[in-house]
């Protein structure tokens, strides 16, 4: 039994314990540096990076192009593709080439006009303020 004990006291020196628990702390400060590393590398693909393709076009109509005045109050686009707009001298449409103006001689109670909507029934209103 002592030449056991022996044997594996020679076998297994302190010095290599050492070294076995050496090498055991550097795996491990290696793989607590990996997992910080890690948690660091999904983090920052959490961080919202604004990436654009195109920078937006923006076209500026005003009264030389077609529309009845500069003030617009309201715009909306119907389901055919034209653009109604709603201003103080009319309310007008544009497909994309051509302003069509409509104004009280065409039937409307008023050319000042606040607002387009659609109501329940999928059908198209203009408010007005009408003085009377």
């Amino acid at each position: 039994m002592q030449n056991f004990l022996f044997y594996c006291n020679c076998l297994y020196s302190e010095s290599y314990f050492s070294e076995l628990i050496a090498k055991k702390k550097i795996k491990l400060a290696i793989r607590f540096m990996l997992n910080k590393f890690t948690i660091l590398y999904y983090t920052l693909l959490l961080i919202p990076i604004q990436i654009s393709g195109q920078d937006p076009s923006f076209i500026n109509y005003d009264t030389k192009d077609g529309l009845p005045s500069s003030e617009v109050y309201d715009v909306a686009i119907y389901e055919s593709g034209l653009l109604w707009f709603s201003t103080d001298r009319g309310v007008c449409s544009y497909d994309g080439y051509n302003f069509d103006t409509y104004t009280t001689s065409n039937g409307l109670a008023d050319n000042t006009n606040f607002k387009i909507f659609k109501d329940p029934k999928n059908d198209y209103g203009i408010q007005a303020i009408v003085a009377g």
